[in-house]
């Protein structure tokens, strides 16, 4: 059975990956979508970055608390009942919004706005 504190370093690891999705996403949004950031400079880039951390935190707090909360729980029956399940919702749930990352990366050029889709998050 794994401890307690390895389920919370787990989780921690997971979370940690989402985050560098998102930001992979971001990077990649703004490659594709050069020519309406072509005066963006090396700071504004990390600015952007720094604050698109920000939002990210908010999203995947938003679309994972259920996940974080249920995870870090110290009861056994989380661990070896629903723990499974618990992980399947949250990589499917993250497969949803990172896909979702990927449309407006295509969606941008047409309409020069986010997909209308990001109030899920």
């Amino acid at each position: 059975m794994h401890s307690h504190r390895q389920i919370i370093l787990n989780v921690l690891k997971q979370l940690l990956s989402v985050y560098l999705l998102y930001t992979i996403c971001r990077i990649l949004f703004i490659l594709f979508n050069n020519p309406y950031f072509q005066n963006i400079n090396i700071e504004d880039l990390f600015k952007l970055l720094f604050y698109g951390l920000r939002f990210d935190t908010f999203s995947i707090t938003a679309t994972n608390s259920l996940y974080i909360l249920l995870a870090i729980l110290p009861f056994h029956f989380t661990i070896l009942k629903i723990s499974s399940y618990i992980e399947k919702c949250f990589f499917n749930s993250e497969r949803i919004f990172i896909m979702l990352n990927f449309i407006d990366i295509a969606y941008f050029p047409y309409t020069q706005k986010d997909q209308p889709l990001k109030f899920l998050i």
